[in-house]
């Protein structure tokens, strides 16, 4: 009985199926028309795809400045949280003062409708 290929026909009589190639075909000119970012079957994977999947960790901070001041930094920082914590009771006192004067313009106002 004789074989038949995928159209049902038999085989030609110089098809021989244990046939193998010594090279392998080039399909360059198969890829081409669609640019490297088509991906295909069979294709190695691309460098980004073979790195490590998480970054590595950042180094850890010097503990201390390289300069070696790290007395003048830290009195440096005392003194701007003085300032802030200064410019902060600063505020609240002249919202008080604010918020009283508002009060006393109130006052002098009603007074005013009452007299006239």
């Amino acid at each position: 009985m004789t074989q038949l290929n995928a159209i049902g026909r038999p085989f030609s009589p110089s098809y021989d199926p244990g046939y193998k190639m010594k090279y392998k075909p080039s399909y360059a000119h198969l890829h081409w028309p669609y640019g490297p970012e088509m991906r295909f079957v069979g294709d190695p994977p691309e460098a980004r795809e073979r790195r490590r999947r998480f970054p590595r960790p950042k180094p850890a901070p010097l503990l201390e400045p390289i300069s070696g001041d790290a007395e003048k930094l830290a009195a440096a920082r005392k003194l701007l949280r003085d300032v802030d914590n200064m410019l902060h009771s600063l505020i609240l006192a002249i919202s008080r003062t604010v918020e009283k004067a508002e009060g006393i313009r109130a006052k002098i106002q009603i007074d005013e409708k009452a007299a006239s």
